[in-house]
C-alpha cells in the first residue's frame, strides 16, 4: 500500500516527531476500537461509556460525564491545535475525524479521513489542491466553527447521560485547547505566548456561538533552572478529587496539578518538577 502523501500527511508526520499526543493517522482507520465522531451520538454508545466510567468511579456519573466530555474534546482539539500552533495549518475541521477508544476507556489516537487542509498564502503548499487558503487571522475562527459543529451533538449527548452541565463540558473544551497549544509549544521549543494567543482566539470564537463557555483557563509561568515556560490552570475542575480516598486538599494529591482549586505554590513546585524531569 502506498503511504499517504500531501500537506496533511507531511504535517502529521512532523507532529508525531514532536510528541506522541500530536500525531495522527491519515485515511479511514481499520481495526477494533475506532469510532467516527459523526456516528457516536446517533446511538447509545456515549450513554454506555458514561455507565462504564461511572461503574469504575464509585458510581459517580458526574465524574464520568466530566471525564468523557474532556476526552472527546481532547480528541477533537489536540492534533489540529498542534498543527495550528506549530505549522499554521489546520486539518479540515469539517472533515470526518475518527478516534480510538483505549480498553480503559480513554481515547489514545485519532485519524483524519480526508486530506483537506486550511493554510495561509505564505504556506509552501498553498497551491496544492488539498489546501484551502485563508487569511492568518481567519484560521482560529475556521477551527472554532468546526469544533462547534463537531462537538455540540456529542457533548449534548454526554449531558443527557450524565449530571455534568454544559458549562463544564464547554469549559473543558477551552481547557483542552489551551493545554494542547501550550503542550505543543513546550514540546517543540517554540513561543508559548504565541501559542496561548492562538488558543485564546479560538476560544473567543467558540464563546461567540456557545454561551455555555464561561470559565476560561489561565496561563501559569513555571521557572526552573532551565528557564521559564508556561502551563495552564484549568478554568473547569474535572472532579478528579471526588474519586480520591483522602479528603480534598488544595495542596495534596487529591487535586490535579492544573486544577483551579489547587494553590499556586504547590502547583509551581509540582509543575517545575515535571518541567525538569
Amino acid at each position: 500500500m502506498t503511504a499517504p502523501s500531501g500537506p496533511l500527511a507531511e504535517t502529521l508526520e512532523r507532529l508525531a516527531g514532536v510528541g506522541p499526543w500530536f500525531g495522527g493517522h491519515l485515511g479511514e482507520p481499520e481495526g477494533d476500537g475506532w469510532h467516527r465522531f459523526s456516528d457516536v451520538f446517533h446511538d447509545d454508545r456515549l450513554a454506555v461509556w458514561v455507565d462504564d466510567l461511572a461503574a469504575h468511579h464509585d458510581g459517580r456519573r458526574d465524574v464520568a460525564g466530566s471525564y468523557l466530555g474532556g476526552w472527546l474534546a481532547g480528541a477533537a482539539t489536540a492534533v489540529p491545535t498542534a498543527a495550528l500552533v506549530l505549522e499554521r495549518r489546520l486539518p479540515d475541521p469539517a472533515g470526518e475525524l475518527w478516534f480510538h477508544r483505549h480498553e480503559e476507556g480513554w481515547f489514545d489516537r485519532v485519524a483524519f479521513e480526508g486530506t483537506g487542509v486550511f493554510a495561509t498564502s505564505a504556506d509552501p503548499a498553498a497551491s496544492h489542491p488539498d489546501v484551502v487558503v485563508v487569511a492568518t487571522a481567519d484560521l482560529p475562527r475556521v477551527f472554532a466553527r468546526g469544533l462547534v459543529d463537531r462537538l455540540t451533538p456529542v457533548l449534548d449527548a454526554v449531558r443527557g447521560a450524565a449530571p455534568f452541565g454544559r458549562s463544564g463540558l464547554w469549559g473543558g473544551v477551552a481547557d483542552e485547547l489551551a493545554s494542547a497549544a501550550l503542550g505543543a509549544a513546550r514540546a517543540a521549543g517554540t513561543d508559548t505566548g504565541d501559542a496561548w494567543r492562538l488558543a485564546e482566539a479560538v476560544t473567543d470564537a467558540i464563546a461567540e456561538e456557545r454561551r455555555w463557555l464561561r470559565a476560561r483557563p489561565r496561563p501559569f509561568a513555571v521557572t526552573t533552572g532551565r528557564g521559564t515556560t508556561a502551563f495552564i490552570v484549568r478554568g473547569t475542575c474535572c472532579l478528579y478529587y471526588k474519586t480520591q480516598p483522602q479528603p480534598p486538599d488544595a495542596s495534596g494529591d487529591s487535586h490535579c496539578n492544573t486544577c483551579p482549586f489547587r494553590d499556586d505554590d504547590s502547583r509551581h513546585r509540582r509543575l517545575a518538577a515535571d518541567a525538569e524531569a
